[in-house]
């Protein structure tokens, strides 16, 4: 186990780990991750932006999941629970202004990730970050 810490550093120089601030850092990681995942996503055409799209998406079975800015109003995350049946709803830590700046629009409260190649990254990030807990 101290050959970890040596091998992380490089160059013999120990590293010092914390393990306390790791699970935060491992978030932060993830959370970078799914911001990343959201614009390449939004450029490729593989989110559904806005409740009626997500609504679309969600009945002809293209969403794979539902995700909700951290600031949606309490209706629209019961609205988007209720719309979303058995798909895994995440709520991002990104604002209403930052999830629309991510994928090219105003301030938008929900997306739907479709089933397209294009969104395996964010998926993947998603996935990650719920394992976290």
């Amino acid at each position: 186990m101290k050959a970890a810490p040596r091998a992380l550093a490089g160059r013999g120089r120990p590293l010092d780990i914390d393990a306390t601030v790791l699970p935060s850092r491992v978030r932060e990681a993830l959370e970078h991750g799914v911001a990343e995942g959201l614009s390449i996503s939004a450029a490729a055409g593989g989110l559904a932006r806005g409740r009626s799209a997500v609504k679309q998406a969600v009945v002809e079975g293209r969403a794979l999941a539902v995700l909700l800015a951290s600031d949606a109003a309490e209706r629209t995350q019961r609205q988007a629970e209720a719309m979303a049946d058995d798909l895994p709803v995440h709520t991002l830590s990104l604002s209403s202004d930052d999830l629309g700046q991510q994928v090219g629009r105003g301030a938008l409260a929900v997306v739907a990730v479709l089933d397209v190649p294009a969104t395996r990254h964010l998926r993947r990030q998603l996935r990650r970050l719920r394992q976290l807990g």
